[in-house]
């Protein structure tokens, strides 16, 4: 159920083949600035790795890989794909897509969660969506 709530992100996050995730000229071009070197040879050498592909690479777990994203900091692709460079892999470096996904669902998934859901009605004529969003369902990101 998280991967698929979180549907884009997650497909970058959990991929298993960069080639399958539709990278188009766009994110190349914001790629080359952010980095100086083209997505298309960073693929080619095998830098370019989802979260799960970059755990076993760098052999750390979530929490370690998103402490290293965060530091190194993200390039914003374009909506839900961020990339972060880290230090490791055979080249040395590592172009990390989503690596703040596995932690973010490993918060979901570990043994002993629970995730609650409801199913709600409204009428949308008394209650439009953005005040049933902000006021009833409230915070995207509340405090763990």
């Amino acid at each position: 159920i998280i991967d698929a709530h979180y549907a884009a992100i997650a497909k970058v996050g959990m991929a298993r083949d960069i080639t399958s995730l539709g990278l188009g000229e766009s994110e190349a071009a914001k790629f080359k600035s952010g980095y100086s070197r083209s997505m298309k040879d960073a693929i080619a050498a095998g830098e370019v790795c989802s979260a799960v592909d970059a755990m076993e690479v760098l052999d750390v777990d979530a929490s370690e890989l998103l402490r290293r994203c965060l530091e190194a900091g993200y390039e914003k692709l374009r909506s839900g794909l961020y990339c972060a460079r880290l230090e490791g892999g055979k080249s040395g470096q590592i172009f990390v897509l989503n690596g703040f996904y596995a932690r973010m669902r490993e918060k979901f998934t570990a043994p002993g969660v629970v995730v609650n859901w409801f199913v709600v009605r409204f009428q949308e004529a008394d209650l439009p969506w953005s005040q049933f969003r902000s006021s009833v369902i409230g915070a995207t990101n509340p405090v763990d």
